[in-house]
């Protein structure tokens, strides 16, 4: 499987509109030709999650056959996951189009400049932030990255010895 990886940037239009950076049109070719589900994130304010539509379905399917949530539980985020998403195209310009929803979940929704966003990949899904909110952000997400990564490795699932992870 190919993974979206690194951090690009591009800028938003006043229309709404970004270029995709190539590094992110290159994998899979579902997100060039299919439709992209735009979500704003449920985790973090300020940022918007794109998934290839085969990787939304399986989040859904996840959220669905959730065993911690009750039926009503299930329905009710979906409705609001639902709700609150924007199916679309990548365009012949290799653009995504941002709604007025999705702008706003940004907090650029009515400017009248372009705005450098950043993409930023995660696996089977990328993320996109407004680069200068990211920015801000980036000592705190630095330190729960190491935060993380010491804790999975004291874990059962660490990598082998002699991997090259977390050594040195």
């Amino acid at each position: 499987m190919n993974y979206y990886a690194g951090t690009h940037t591009c800028d938003l239009d006043t229309k709404g509109r970004a270029v995709v950076p190539s590094a992110f049109r290159k994998v899979p070719d579902e997100i060039r030709w299919g439709d992209v589900i735009l979500s704003p994130s449920a985790e973090i304010s300020g940022c918007i999650e794109a998934y290839p539509e085969s990787e939304w379905e399986t989040f859904v399917q996840r959220v669905a056959g959730a065993e911690n949530l009750g039926i009503g539980e299930s329905r009710e985020l979906m409705a609001e996951l639902f709700g609150d998403a924007d199916r679309t195209k990548i365009d012949k310009q290799n653009r995504l189009v941002f709604s007025h929803a999705l702008r706003e979940v940004l907090g650029v929704d009515g400017v009248d400049e372009n705005v450098t966003l950043s993409f930023v990949g995660a696996g089977s899904y990328f993320k996109i932030y407004v680069t200068a909110e990211y920015e801000k952000e980036a000592e705190a997400r630095r330190q729960r990255k190491l935060d993380l990564m010491k804790k999975f490795m004291a874990g059962p699932n660490r990598p082998m010895s002699g991997s090259g992870h977390g050594e040195g």
